[in-house]
């Protein structure tokens, strides 16, 4: 299963690994993108969910930039600031979360965005 991955170049490889250990063994592939400009510039935008895992006001645009290529993929943002938590609903996000998050959450993230079986995506 293939995920778009939208984190700072500095924090990309830890997602990643994050989201892999969450997933329970279940096989993912990630593509990395580290902004919005990269998002909307990307040839192509599909995917089985995106994770957008930047705070403040690039969390808030890198989502926005999803929300223009694709308005269905099922959405997980990870913010540095729970007060983003009703922009990441009204712009459709299957789940907000804050950094400091656990594997459990991620997981249940996952299964909520349709990647892991036990719930279809709400896209």
């Amino acid at each position: 299963m293939k995920l778009a991955v939208c984190a700072s170049f500095m924090q990309s490889d830890l997602w990643q690994e994050r989201l892999s250990r969450a997933a329970c063994g279940a096989a993912l592939e990630f593509d990395e993108f580290y902004d919005p400009d990269a998002v909307r510039a990307a040839p192509v935008f599909r995917y089985a969910a995106a994770v957008a895992a930047l705070g403040g006001a690039q969390g808030l645009e890198t989502v926005h930039a999803i929300r223009e290529r694709s308005a269905s993929v099922p959405l997980l943002w990870i913010s540095d600031d729970a007060g983003f938590a009703l922009s990441a609903y009204e712009l459709g996000a299957e789940m907000f979360l804050t950094w400091d998050c656990s594997d459990a959450e991620l997981t249940a993230a996952l299964r909520r965005c349709g990647v892991l079986p036990g719930r279809e995506a709400a896209g």
